[in-house]
C-alpha cells in the first residue's frame, strides 16, 4: 500500500479510476528565449543567443534556470551551472530563489555548491524549519556525515535552531536521521543521540515532493498500477489548517511510501494553481526525490526539478516502477 505521511493508508478499491488526460511534464517551457536557443546549431552560437536574450530577460531568476536546463542538453555541466549561479547576483537575498538554485544544483549532483546555498538560506531564514532540514540533508549529500548528525541532533534537542518549530517536519526528519545512522554509522558519533534514531526503517520506494514557494497551490493525483486514483489537494480551500501551519513553520514538503505489495508503475500527476504571495508571475519549482531501497545498503536516489508555471493543466511529473 502507499502511505502519505507514513501511516495514512489508502483503501484503493474504494477510489475512482483515473479518467483525465495528463501530459508528460516538459523539461523546457515554451518561452521566447528557449525557442530562440533551440535554433542554435553550435554551442558557441547558443551561448551568443543566451547573452543577447539576457539583456531582455536577465532580471528574472527563472530565465537563468531555464537556460541552465537547456545547456545541460549540450553536455557541458560547467556552463550550465555557471549560468544558474547568476541567480545569486540578481536575487541572492530571496530565499525562494536560492532554494530553487540549490535544488537545481542537487538535480545535477553539484552537492557542494548546493550545500553552500543551503547554508546561506539558513542564515537568511533562521526561523524556518525547512532551512535546517534541507541543510542537514545537504551535508549528507556532500558526504559531511558528522555535520549532518550534529545538526539533526540539534534539531532533535532544539539547540541553536533559532525559533524554528519542527512539528510539521518531525516525521520526515525522523526518517532522515534514522537513515543517516543506518547507512553511515561508522562515520558519525552516535553517543548521546536519542535511541529511537538507532532503529532503522526501510521502504521499497520513498518519494519526497518539495515546492520552492511554500504557499504554492496544486492538486496531486497518484495513480496506482491499476489506474486507481488518490487525490491530495494542497490548496487553501481543501487544507486551510495545513497551509497555515506550513506558512507559520516555514516548510513545503510531502512524502509518499510504496511497499513491495505495490508492484507496477505508479504515476504522479500535478495540476498547478499558482501561489498567493511573492512574485505571482514567477514559476514555482517542484523538487522530486525518489529513493529506491530506502534504508538498505543498496539505497539509491534520483532528484528531478520541475518548473510549475502553466495553471490548471494536468502534468505527469513522475512515473515510478515498483
Amino acid at each position: 500500500s502507499i502511505a502519505a505521511k507514513a501511516k495514512k493508508k489508502i483503501k484503493w478499491g474504494t477510489t475512482n479510476t483515473y479518467k483525465g488526460t495528463s501530459e508528460a511534464s516538459k523539461l523546457l517551457p515554451n518561452v521566447s528565449y528557449i525557442n530562440a536557443l533551440k535554433k542554435a546549431k553550435t554551442l558557441d552560437e547558443a551561448y551568443k543567443i543566451y547573452l543577447s536574450e539576457r539583456k531582455r530577460h536577465g532580471a528574472k531568476p527563472e530565465f537563468y534556470l531555464d537556460v541552465a536546463t537547456y545547456f545541460k542538453g549540450w553536455g557541458r555541466p560547467q556552463i550550465s551551472q555557471r549560468i544558474a549561479s547568476n541567480i545569486l547576483e540578481i536575487d541572492g537575498d530571496n530565499e525562494a530563489s536560492l532554494r530553487i538554485l540549490a535544488y537545481f544544483y542537487e538535480s545535477v549532483k553539484a552537492y557542494n555548491k548546493a550545500l553552500k546555498i543551503h547554508q546561506d538560506i539558513a542564515k537568511l531564514a533562521p526561523n524556518e524549519a525547512q532551512s535546517y532540514r534541507n541543510l542537514a540533508l545537504a551535508y549528507v549529500h556532500a558526504k559531511q556525515y558528522k555535520a549532518a548528525a550534529k545538526l539533526l541532533d540539534d534539531i532533535d534537542k532544539n539547540r541553536s535552531v533559532g525559533k524554528a518549530n519542527f512539528q510539521g517536519l518531525r516525521k520526515t526528519i525522523n526518517f532522515e536521521f534514522k537513515n543517516l545512522v543506518a547507512l553511515h554509522k561508522g562515520k558519525i558519533n552516535t553517543s548521546g543521540i536519542n535511541a529511537r534514531y538507532l532503529r532503522n526503517i526501510t521502504y521499497n520506494t520513498r518519494v519526497v515532493f518539495e515546492w520552492s514557494d511554500f504557499d504554492a497551490e496544486f492538486d496531486l493525483q497518484i495513480l496506482n498500477p491499476q489506474k486507481r486514483v488518490f487525490k491530495w489537494s494542497h490548496t487553501q480551500s481543501a487544507e486551510p489548517q495545513r497551509m497555515t501551519q506550513e506558512k507559520d513553520q516555514g516548510y513545503g514538503l510531502e512524502e509518499f511510501f510504496m511497499t513491495s505489495t505495490d508492484k507496477g508503475t505508479w504515476e504522479f500527476i500535478i495540476s498547478y494553481m499558482g501561489k498567493n504571495t511573492g512574485n505571482l508571475q514567477s514559476p514555482t519549482y517542484l523538487k522530486i526525490t525518489t529513493y529506491k531501497n530506502f534504508g538498505r545498503p543498496n539505497q539509491s536516489k534520483t532528484i528531478k526539478l520541475i518548473r510549475m508555471f502553466e495553471k490548471n493543466k494536468e502534468e505527469t511529473v513522475l512515473k515510478v516502477k515498483v
